[in-house]
């Protein structure tokens, strides 16, 4: 037990220590906007899905950062079960479906103390004079 403990907390500062490396666009639940996808599952390009971390290294992923993933809808999503089963199923967090940190973009809600609306100056037309 004690090997094992040792081994996850390794695990952990490992990829504490990637994320500070590296710059990640998501983190930890986020909101995020799926850009890139396996081929065969590109139908998934353009949901929204909430990211759980931290981030890790997955072979899933090609051994690239990663994040666990699921749709923020209720509608299936395509998954590509290796070797080559592709699968439509709803995904729920217990599925460990994991996508690149690179096919994902975050859904950022405004700054707190940044306007969201910009004024635009337009300029007025000279009013013509009424003929009495």
């Amino acid at each position: 037990m004690a090997h094992f403990l040792s081994h996850a907390t390794s695990t952990i500062k490992i990829t504490q220590q990637l994320e500070a490396n590296m710059t990640l666009r998501c983190k930890d639940g986020d909101l995020a906007v799926i850009v890139g996808e396996l081929p065969g599952c590109e139908a998934n390009i353009g949901r929204i899905v909430q990211v759980r971390g931290p981030a890790h290294v997955s072979e899933q992923c090609g051994d690239l950062l990663c994040w666990v993933i699921k749709p923020i809808d209720r509608k299936k999503m395509l998954i590509l079960y290796i070797p080559d089963i592709l699968v439509s199923d709803h995904v729920t967090w217990r599925m460990d479906i994991k996508l690149p940190d690179c096919w994902l973009i975050p859904i950022s809600p405004p700054k707190e103390d940044k306007d969201t609306v910009v004024n635009e100056s337009l300029p007025r037309k000279q009013q013509m004079p009424l003929a009495a």
